[in-house]
């Protein structure tokens, strides 16, 4: 019995026995429990050895298909709207141009910046600027400030950052303004982010009293300030917003859903061409690598005869193949630029990249 008991693996929970005649155990149940044990462990690494399910992302399959993107139609263009574009441009320079207020003027560039039209004003918008800072407004308005200093960074105009803090009080306005231009700091201004924190705790804390529209102002750019926004859809939220202003500007409205249509008409256009490209791209690269990793990369005719007979098959496979391609692209576009594939199959960094691509891919699935 005492053989059993030291030859048994197993070290249960229980107290140790040792004193054998007050806690006698029968070899039987040692062993029973011994089968049990070990039916188990066995049973619980036949199931670790099995291969795990791999959860689902719920990934949803792309929308991007080549008849939807053929489908996209717009009933804009530049051949029908184009006159009507050019005359509101007109009316908006005109608009800078008639401003006399550095204030009028600085709200002005700044809703046109918004508004995704202020690409068409370049020019105008750096004379006017120009103009505020040979003025040197005495600016007492910590809105118009904090506006004055963004705009002027953004242009890359040089603008001290003291801006005075002590008179905020209640404004939220102001305090939102500021908020966005402390947004601009350049290294080594540790001033600018602490008060960045500073305004964006008093934002945070002023959500509660204030009006919807203004709350959703200060929540937008809390969670992604307007230096950070893509302009094309920023123009198409703000266009929304500053319809609602009371000193809004109809032309600039007109002008900036006419811009806004046109330029999602070149981009379904350009859309289209490029999934007409990567469609032929696909096509020449698989043909073209197919036939790349099965042969030596040596662009050279002269040399096939030291080639073996099967290496040939696929060696003229492959100068035929480029030679279709070099008809192809002349036939399009009058341009020959096939002396850059040889170019990189020589180098053999080509599949060299491919195939470290492949094992960074191997690692991931």
């Amino acid at each position: 019995m005492e053989q059993l008991l030291a030859a048994s693996p197993c070290t249960f929970s229980s107290t140790i026995v040792n004193d054998y005649s007050t806690n006698l155990v029968s070899p039987w149940t040692r062993l029973s429990r011994l089968r049990v044990l070990r039916r188990s462990t066995i049973a619980s690494n036949l199931s670790s050895l099995q291969p795990k399910q791999r959860r689902s992302a719920n990934y949803h399959p792309s929308i991007w298909e080549p008849s939807l993107i053929e489908s996209l139609t717009t009933p804009f263009s530049y051949e029908i709207h184009g006159a009507k574009l050019e005359g509101l441009k007109k009316e908006a320079r005109n608009l800078l141009k008639c401003v006399q207020y550095p204030c009028s003027t600085l709200k002005l560039i700044d809703s046109m910046q918004r508004l995704g039209a202020s690409y068409h004003f370049g020019r105008e918008i750096d004379e006017a600027l120009s103009n505020v800072i040979s003025s040197k407004p005495a600016i007492d308005d910590l809105c118009t400030t904090s506006l004055l200093f963004r705009i002027l960074r953004e242009h890359a105009y040089p603008i001290s950052t003291e801006v005075e803090m002590g008179s905020l009080g209640r404004d939220t306005v102001a305090l939102l303004s500021l908020y966005e231009a402390s947004h601009l700091g350049m290294h080594g201004e540790d001033v600018m982010e602490e008060a960045k924190k500073f305004r964006a705790e008093h934002l945070k804390s002023s959500l509660g009293k204030l009006n919807c529209d203004l709350a959703m102002q200060v929540q937008q750019s809390l969670k992604v300030p307007l230096r950070w926004r893509m302009p094309r859809i920023e123009a198409m939220n703000f266009i929304h917003v500053y319809q609602e202003h009371d000193t809004n500007n109809s032309t600039l409205i007109e002008l900036a859903k006419l811009d806004y249509n046109l330029v999602q008409a070149v981009y379904q256009q350009e859309l289209k061409q490029l999934a007409t490209w990567w469609t032929e791209l696909r096509t020449y690269l698989t043909r073209f690598v197919c036939i790349l990793s099965a042969i030596d990369h040596i662009w050279d005719t002269t040399s096939m005869k030291d080639l073996p007979e099967y290496m040939r098959t696929c060696y003229l496979a492959l100068l035929d193949y480029v030679n279709d391609m070099e008809h192809e692209i002349l036939k399009d576009d009058g341009s020959n630029n096939t002396h850059y594939i040889k170019e990189e199959a020589s180098s053999k960094q080509i599949l060299q990249q491919c195939s470290i691509n492949m094992l960074k891919l191997s690692d991931i699935l």
